[in-house]
């Protein structure tokens, strides 16, 4: 899986920098999980492919739209009707007029099963409030997030935040919540809208980006997790959770260990619970005593 992930990093890499926008290294650096070094390298190995990778004013990437590689690979790469509408959901954010939009749309048609790129794709329907977003952190200003559903709080209201980092490949961000105070994940798929205002962060020193596992849980430190799954618990996992393949590995008879960190026994715990037929806790001891409550 080791080799797949780096392949899926590299598509990432790509689609990400094929933006109208850009993106500043520290923020590629940072979203993507890569070293700086390592930024350098994809960069240098795009130019020798052929990529048209562009440094403009601010320190921002991105591929240049009229690259003639990219323009290729996209001509070549065919779309479901239904990835057709996400691409065509996207463009509506683009400045074209109606017949350049329906032309493009046009040019992509079938089908590409390639989960990761798909899934890459998606995120660029919320293009228009991850721009906001970077803006936003790059200037070091307050937005209110529209129309936030909060899962937790089973609540749909408009949030004043600090958006001060984004993770998990931009599909979540983090901010310091003026009103609460104190630093929360926000995912970008449940922003109505971004609205700036022309307030400044008046609480960097409080600006705290935990660390997150799998599940999409947040904490301080992580805690070692063995699980031994089923092969219908393994392909659930796999299909709820998109990088968990990493963790998994077989052992015997059509059975699975999971060997992983999370940092909160919320969402593991949650996930075994639905299926406790199909899942034995190895490890830890805390973590069996938090199912059987």
């Amino acid at each position: 899986m080791e080799g797949q992930e780096k392949i899926f990093r590299i598509i990432d890499f790509i689609l990400t920098l094929n933006s109208n926008h850009g993106f500043k290294k520290e923020t590629l650096l940072e979203s993507l999980s890569i070293s700086d070094s390592t930024f350098r390298r994809y960069i240098d190995n795009l130019k020798t492919c052929g990529f048209a990778v562009k440094k403009e004013p601010g320190n921002y990437y991105r591929i240049d739209p009229d690259c003639s590689l990219l323009n290729t690979i996209t001509s070549a790469v065919l779309f479901s009707d239904k990835q057709k509408q996400i691409l065509s959901n996207t463009i509506e954010y683009a400045d074209a007029d109606t017949d350049e939009k329906r032309e493009l749309v046009d040019k992509i048609s079938n089908l590409c099963y390639s989960d990761p790129v798909i899934y890459s794709f998606i995120k660029y329907d919320e293009l228009t409030i991850i721009k906001k977003l970077r803006e936003a952190i790059d200037d070091r200003k307050v937005v209110i997030l529209k129309g936030y559903e909060s899962a937790s709080s089973s609540t749909i209201k408009d949030r004043v935040v600090e958006p001060f980092k984004f993770f998990n490949g931009f599909r979540s961000v983090w901010c310091y919540d003026v009103d609460n105070g104190d630093s929360r994940v926000f995912k970008i798929s449940r922003i109505t809208d971004i609205k700036p205002t022309d307030k400044e962060w008046s609480n960097k020193g409080k600006h705290n980006a935990k660390k997150s596992d799998l599940f999409g849980m947040t904490g301080d430190s992580f805690i070692p997790v063995e699980l031994i799954l089923s092969q219908r618990a393994k392909s659930l996992l796999e299909e709820e959770f998109y990088s968990a393949g990493r963790y998994i590995k077989p052992i015997e008879n059509n059975k699975y260990l999971f060997s992983g960190k999370v940092t909160s026994f919320n969402g593991v715990g949650r996930f075994i619970r639905g299926l406790h037929k199909e899942i034995d806790i190895i490890s830890p001891v805390e973590l069996i005593e938090f199912v059987d409550k």
